[in-house]
């Protein structure tokens, strides 16, 4: 339904456009616009209850599939970026010393860097996938704050004979997200 209402705006604003530029009478999308149903507004999941949250953080923390994957869902939490944001990132944007994480105006909506504070559990997060997914930009030093491009999060490295895993770990997080809001419902409630 919300891909139907997008293209009805999409076209109309073409109408409009041509109708301003003089290659058309009118906005004959604008015929259309009771013909859709009518969006429901809804709200976003969320948990707000303190017992299903540190559910969902032991499930985290008891997590035991791919190495990367566990590190993106325990990062999500510290960082509270989009999933896609975390999933795209590359190593240059991190200041591991300086605890931030700058992300790009070009990444951003507003098209102004976003600067994110990390914690000392996210460094240390970091520090260690940084075995697993980043390799030194300069061969003389190894140090941490030394990180190539590539997404720490997803393990993409810019070799060209390397097919990315991007889809690959934003599928994974997508996965983990539903068990753990269906294993959560099913639990019995006591009371």
């Amino acid at each position: 339904m919300d891909t139907a209402h997008r293209t009805l705006q999409g076209c109309s604003r073409i109408f409009r456009y041509a109708v301003a530029t003089g290659r058309a009478e009118r906005d004959t999308a604008a015929d259309l616009r009771g013909a859709l149903a009518q969006m429901r507004g809804g709200h976003f999941s969320s948990i707000t209850d303190t017992a299903d949250i540190g559910a969902l953080l032991r499930d985290i923390d008891a997590y035991t599939g791919n190495i990367v994957v566990r590190a993106a869902l325990r990062i999500a939490p510290h960082v509270f970026v989009r999933p896609g944001e975390l999933l795209r990132a590359e190593w240059e944007e991190f200041d591991l010393a300086g605890a931030e994480w700058r992300i790009p105006a070009e990444r951003m909506k507003m098209r102004v860097v976003h600067i994110v504070p990390l914690s000392r559990q996210v460094v240390e997060i970091l520090t260690d996938l940084h075995r697993y997914t980043g390799q030194p930009s300069n061969p003389d030093r190894t140090g941490v704050n030394s990180l190539s491009h590539g997404c720490p999060v997803c393990g993409e490295r810019p070799y060209p004979h390397r097919r990315p895993r991007r889809r690959r770990g934003r599928a994974a997080l997508e996965v983990k997200r539903r068990r753990s809001k269906a294993e959560r419902q099913q639990r019995p409630h006591s009371g």
